[in-house]
């Protein structure tokens, strides 16, 4: 998973926070580009998803 703000301004910020959002991907990758073009991006705080 990778969030869209650093790890302090993604415990802070609300979830409500129009330019939030976070990205799920498989195993990582070497190159972190490709990873990311295959994750799965999804708007809001990924502390959402964790309920």
């Amino acid at each position: 998973m990778l969030s869209s703000s650093g790890h302090i301004a993604s415990l802070v910020n609300p979830s409500s926070n129009p330019k939030a959002h976070y990205s799920v991907g498989g195993r990582p990758d070497p190159d972190p580009d490709r990873w990311l073009a295959g994750a799965t991006r999804t708007p809001g705080s990924c502390w959402e998803g964790l309920e």
